[in-house]
């Protein structure tokens, strides 16, 4: 089996990513996000060129993953609470400046679980909220293209629910 499989070095940040008590999808989603492989919008204009890459979450730049991540004002502020609360100052916020400094501290003391997950599923949240976004701006798009009796079936219906 194993002569079917070409080896490749480790990488460097796959105890980070898939410990053992890691919640399977948030690894796979933050994998995803150190690689750069996320879709966000300055990656799907390279296959619709017509769709606007301005980050959802601060109107003010485009969507890439250094942005989203760590630039934008929304989840810079997310970040500087969240590592200030667990400890992990001076952190530039950066993928590898992260990996690096996690990969150091985690190795001397290694923080509890729910530490590891709560820094861990930020980028997970954080896309998800831009996915959010832009799926009610979609909805709210569509809504206001329906004629104006069923605007009023589709609110009445949404306010039923809710």
């Amino acid at each position: 089996m194993e002569s079917l499989r070409t080896p490749h070095p480790l990488v460097s940040c796959y105890k980070i990513v898939w410990f053992p008590q890691n919640i399977p999808r948030m690894g796979f989603v933050l994998w995803l996000a150190i690689k750069g492989r996320l879709s966000t919008l300055d990656r799907v204009q390279r296959y619709d060129p017509q769709v606007v890459t301005t980050c959802v979450l601060c109107n003010s730049q485009a969507e890439t993953h250094a942005h989203l991540f760590f630039e934008c004002f929304y989840s810079k502020a997310i970040w500087t609470q969240l590592l200030n609360k667990c400890g992990c100052l001076g952190i530039h916020l950066s993928w590898n400046d992260l990996i690096d400094w996690v990969s150091v501290h985690w190795k001397r003391s290694s923080p509890s679980v729910v530490t590891k997950n709560f820094i861990l599923r930020l980028p997970s949240i954080l896309f998800g909220e831009s996915e959010i976004v832009i799926f009610l701006k979609a909805l709210e798009s569509l809504v206001e293209r329906l004629p104006r009796s069923l605007q009023i079936l589709f609110v009445a219906g949404s306010l039923l629910s809710s």
